[in-house]
Parts: C-alpha cells; sequence; structure tokens
C-alpha cells in the first residue's frame, strides 16, 4: 500500500500533508485509514521531504523520478503491486479501499475507479506490478499523464464505475486552504 506524498502544494501555500485538520496533520488521517486494512503502508515521496514523515514514524519510499504522480507508481510498483491513494484524500472509505483490493485479485489485476467512460480517479486504484514495464517505457518517450496512459491502453486495467456518492466523497482531495476549512472533522474522522 502506498501513499503518493511528492506535491509540493504549490495551491495550497505550504505543506498541506503536514497541516492539522482537528488535532491530526492531514497525513495522519490518511496514513490511519489505510494502515486499517491491515497491510504495510508506504509514503512515497521525494527525498527531500522524505524525513518529514520518517520522524513521523512512517516507511517511505523515494520516488526518484520527479516528474509527478506517475513517477510515484513506478516507485511503488518497482516494489510490489500496490493500493495507491494521494495523501490529500481525507475522505478514504476503508470499505471501497477494500472492494477494489479484492476486485483486483490483490493486485494480480490494475482496478482504477471511474466516474464515466472519460473520468479516471488513478490517485485511488489499486495497480499490478505487471504495468510496470509499459508505464516506464511511457515515460521513457516522454509521456507523464495518468489519465492518458490509461485511457489509451485499456487492456490494462479494470474500470470500476463508481455511482454510489459515499464511495464518490472518497475522490475529494485537498488543493487550497480553503478546501481545508470546507471540512468539517467529525466527517473525516468517522469514515
Amino acid at each position: 500500500m502506498g501513499i503518493l506524498a511528492g506535491g509540493k502544494a504549490k495551491r495550497f501555500g505550504g505543506d498541506k500533508l503536514h497541516h492539522p485538520v482537528g488535532d491530526k496533520p492531514l497525513i495522519d488521517i490518511v496514513y490511519d485509514k489505510v494502515s486499517s486494512l491491515g497491510y504495510p503502508v508506504y509514503i512515497i515521496t521525494s527525498e527531500d521531504r522524505a524525513e518529514s514523515f520518517m520522524k513521523r514514524g512512517y516507511h517511505t519510499l523515494i520516488d526518484s523520478y520527479l516528474i509527478g504522480p506517475i513517477g510515484g507508481v513506478i516507485t511503488a510498483l518497482q516494489r510490489d503491486s500496490a493500493l495507491l491513494v494521494a495523501g490529500d484524500m481525507p475522505f478514504l472509505d476503508k470499505g471501497f479501499l477494500k472492494k477494489l483490493i479484492h476486485i483486483s485479485g490483490r493486485g494480480r489485476y490494475t482496478v482504477i475507479p471511474t466516474h464515466s467512460v472519460c473520468l479516471l480517479e488513478p490517485l485511488h486504484a489499486v495497480y499490478s506490478k505487471c504495468i510496470l514495464g509499459e508505464l516506464i517505457s511511457y515515460v521513457d518517450s516522454g509521456g507523464r499523464g495518468l489519465q492518458w496512459f490509461f485511457k489509451h491502453r485499456k487492456h490494462l486495467y479494470v474500470p470500476y464505475y463508481v455511482k454510489n456518492g459515499k464511495q464518490m466523497r472518497s475522490f475529494y482531495n485537498i488543493n487550497t486552504k480553503e478546501d481545508l476549512h470546507a471540512l468539517s472533522c467529525e466527517e473525516i474522522y468517522s469514515r
């Protein structure tokens, strides 16, 4: 399991993952939800940010690609198949995550939630290690977008169509301080 935490949070104006939401930093909320599934969890981040996560007691994987989320996905897959989520998603639904793991055959298949034929959620998905070679080739040829990669390689993943409102809420991510202040701490902690 991995939490992608390599972004610079420019729109937020500072380190959003260590910013408190109620009595916990955002990263702790996400980590607690993912780790409650019972698998080892790694924070996938850049070398310069790794120490801040290690001080909190988290295991880290260093993303040496530094090309956005796709570099974090490659970093995780070099270790093994993985459920990967973004570190700024406080409404993760443990039941939904378990469902994705089950559908993936515990990582045998890549499973990406989608709202429609056009909108994938690749930062909230299970990735099979078997796509690693194609991802690396894509990046080596200059590709960077996960959405584009999967839209043009449908045979590499199983779409999971989401209609349930609670599951849709799982995809909410914090981009700005306004996003954060609009949240209900009670709602975040209750999931």
